[in-house]
């Protein structure tokens, strides 16, 4: 019995051998098997190049150390040029990008200039870290506008706006007038309140004392006005209900 097994196995380890299988992979993996239309210039799959097949390619040993592929050097790989061609774009990209930020940070004439992605953060970092870096607290305030002055590179002086002489409106950033004289802005947009709301925030004392006087006015005309209406309305009727006005 176990003669016989191994004598099947014999058998088809010498059918199934390594010299009868390796004719057949052949036949199928080259070009000359693929259907060519006739008098069709054969291509290597290897270099590419016209003339010969891969079988016969004399680049055939060359290893590619990009791609892992034969038949063409590192410097001549088709990834790797791809590759560059990205990189260059992506660094032009980045170049434009940076000098279009630049030209926003210049700061125009009566209004803040428009803050970049870098300034945010760096910003964003200099105040998590306070003391650390001041160089970095100095970049992230280049593009900021003192709503008291008005000039560039921090947010609030302590100077009153009598000391610079003029004015400065942290609403519309134009000089010559305060946040409650504005009419370029007005803070009822931004607010969505009433506008008398508003002005009891914004004005000056003075003016609201004067309304405050105008109120209480209209409030006593009211009340005599109530008074009189209920003094005709019980001269008429006893019983009418108005003295629930009192």
């Amino acid at each position: 019995m176990a003669s016989n097994i191994d004598a099947r196995r014999r058998r088809n380890q010498n059918h199934y051998s390594s010299e009868s299988i390796v004719p057949t992979l052949d036949m199928l993996t080259t070009e000359s098997s693929l259907s060519q239309p006739h008098g069709a210039v054969p291509v290597c799959f290897s270099c590419f190049e016209e003339g010969h097949e891969s079988t016969s390619c004399p680049l055939s040993g060359v290893l590619c150390l990009c791609c892992g592929g034969k038949g063409h050097d590192t410097e001549d790989c088709p990834i790797y040029f791809v590759d560059l061609s990205i990189r260059g774009c992506l660094t032009a990209h980045i170049q434009e990008r940076t000098e279009q930020a630049k030209r926003r940070l210049i700061p125009d004439k009566g209004r803040f200039p428009a803050e970049s992605l870098e300034t945010s953060s760096i910003s964003t970092k200099s105040g998590s870290k306070s003391g650390s870096n001041k160089s970095a607290k100095r970049r992230s305030l280049y593009a900021v506008q003192c709503i008291v002055c008005g000039n560039m590179g921090h947010a609030n002086c302590r100077a009153s706006p009598l000391q610079h002489g003029v004015s400065h409106c942290p609403r519309c950033c134009h000089p010559g007038h305060t946040a409650a004289e504005c009419v370029r802005y007005p803070l009822t947009l931004q607010l969505g309140c009433s506008k008398d709301a508003v002005d009891s925030m914004t004005s000056p004392r003075d003016m609201i004392e004067k309304k405050e006087q105008s109120q209480r006015l209209q409030k006593m005309k009211w009340q005599k006005h109530r008074e009189s209406s209920a003094a005709r309305a019980f001269a008429k009727d006893p019983w009418h209900p108005c003295h629930l006005l009192n």
